[in-house]
Order: structure tokens, then sequence, then C-alpha cells
């Protein structure tokens, strides 16, 4: 099998002016609800489709589409989000996809009400995945964990990391991507009042 003929041909990219995931500390007096309107999907060079899907069921078993980007309200240590990516092989070809997660932005959740500007949910964000089409998982691995060291001048802002690979994907087939975030049991009071933004999350997709 030839692999990689359509490197980087799948991309699901929602950009930092729609601001596809928005998780918001507010746990004291301070309620703050990020409406993100005009989300949207882009497909290039590759015949398949995807859908972002929450889980606000007790069991997590009912998925919805996302609609409008993700409003995460009054989050607090120990609350989780179940999230999952929706990938259809609508082609002809087997597909090999990642998941990339890139660009993470750091602000008040109400600029009015004082924060510590010091500290960043990056540092009490728990992360999990696993899917539909191999055994990679992530077990309770910080996101400042799973991006690394910065050097060269990166900040956060332009980081990235990589979720999950090899996502193998028949032709006329689904797979699932699952990723939960998880406030941390331990995240104190100087995470209030703070946002943490992820401006896209990039599908990129090779033939199989």
């Amino acid at each position: 099998m030839l692999k990689k003929q359509m490197v980087l041909s799948l991309t699901v990219l929602i950009t930092a002016a729609v601001l596809f995931i928005v998780v918001t500390f507010a746990w004291l007096t301070v309620s703050e609800i990020v409406n993100i309107d005009g989300a949207f999907i882009t497909l290039e060079d590759v015949d398949a489709t995807v859908q972002l899907q929450v889980s606000t069921d007790v069991d997590h078993i009912e998925y919805t589409l996302v609609e409008g980007g993700i409003s995460l309200e009054n989050a607090v240590p120990g609350d989780v989000f179940y999230y999952r990516l929706l990938i259809t092989n609508t082609g002809l070809k087997p597909i090999l996809s990642r998941v990339v997660f890139n660009g993470f932005i750091d602000e008040p959740a109400n600029d009015l009400i004082a924060y510590d500007e010091e500290q960043s949910l990056i540092n009490c964000i728990v992360l999990n995945s696993y899917n539909t089409a191999n055994a990679s998982t992530i077990e309770n691995d910080l996101i400042s964990t799973r991006i690394g060291e910065l050097s060269g001048g990166l900040t956060y802002a332009n980081a990235s990391f990589i979720l999950v690979s090899d996502v193998d994907i028949a032709v006329g087939e689904d797979e699932y991507v699952y990723f939960t975030f998880t406030v941390a049991e331990d995240a104190g009071n100087e995470y209030q009042n703070l946002k943490l933004t992820i401006s896209s999350i990039l599908i990129q997709s090779a033939a199989d």
C-alpha cells in the first residue's frame, strides 16, 4: 500500500477568530457564558466528513452535534467535559488520519474581576483520549505535559500537540476519537476567572 499520498489533505480548522473551544473557569461568584457563532468545518482534497460532538447525559452514552462552537461555564475542580470527533471516509481509498490541537490562548473570563495573570489553565487541565481505530490512548496528562517545553520563541498561542495518530479509516466506514478535559482536583483559587481557548483542531490525513 502506498501511504501519505495525500499528506495533510483533510483539514478541520476552526480559526482563532471563531474560537473553537473555550474552557471557562469561574467557580466562585463569576458566571461567564461564551457564545461562539459562525464555527465552520473546511474539508480539502479528500472525500470525508467530520463532526465535533459533545455529551452531556449522565452516562455519557448519547452525543450530539456541536453547533456554533463549545461553551463551558462554571467549571470547578473535578468537572469533566466529554467530546468526540466522528470521521467518516466517503472516498474510494482507505485513509490514515491524525488529530492535532493547535494554539492555546490564556485570558480572563471577565476582565473586570480580579485574576492571576501569571497562571495558565494549561497547567491544571487534564486530558484523556482514546479512539475506535487503534489502541492509542492518553491517560491523565496535563495539557502542559502534552505540549512540552517551549523553545525558540514559541508561546502557547502557537504551540501544538498530536492527540492521536494512525487512525485507519476504511472506505465507507466511521471512526471516533474521544477526548475529555478534566479540571484537576487540586486546582486552587489562583485559577479563578481564567479562560483557555484552543484556537483550532486539525485533522490531517494521508491515503493508506
